[in-house]
């Protein structure tokens, strides 16, 4: 059997994409995203008895929810955007410190869902904040996606010590 291998929540990401997009544009991760929570629960339904409590599972309930400092980010807009129209978007949690059975795969977890809360916070003192929760649809599935640590809107290219000319 395999030792457990701590995760350390900074090796943890998320990334996005409309589904509508899934033939035209690749997931992009967060830019600045500070945290994130994945939440499962399940209600239970019980039900007293003359020999004891019987107990029945209600429906799983998935929900994420991304905190990050507030950004010009096309991934950020995209949420704006699909709480106002309500549209499937996809998530993945990657777990980018935990190798893959294949070389540059590591571990993922893969959902869709809607965005149901959008928030900003803008303090006079710090960074503008935004909160994203999501309403995962059905239940979440583990596997494995090739991942780039620079597939987001926010980086910028290397550029050298000559003079830059702009097209």
């Amino acid at each position: 059997m395999a030792e457990a291998q701590a995760n350390y929540g900074g090796k943890i990401i998320i990334a996005s994409r409309k589904l509508s997009a899934q033939g035209t544009d690749a997931g992009l991760k967060f830019a600045f995203e500070t945290t994130h929570d994945y939440s499962k629960s399940r209600d239970n339904n019980s039900t007293a008895t003359k020999s004891g409590t019987l107990n029945a599972p209600g429906s799983l309930e998935t929900t994420l929810s991304i905190d990050m400092v507030s950004n010009d980010s096309t991934t950020l807009k995209m949420q704006q955007d699909a709480i106002d129209s309500g549209e499937v978007m996809e998530y993945w949690r990657i777990f980018t410190g935990i190798k893959g059975s294949t070389t540059g795969k590591v571990k993922a977890t893969y959902m869709q869902g809607t965005v149901t809360s959008y928030e900003e916070s803008a303090d006079a003192d710090d960074f503008a904040t935004a909160t994203i929760e999501i309403a995962v649809n059905g239940k979440p599935v583990d596997g494995e996606v090739t991942f780039d640590a620079t597939a987001t809107d926010a980086q910028y290219a290397f550029t050298g010590l000559e003079k830059v000319t702009t097209p």
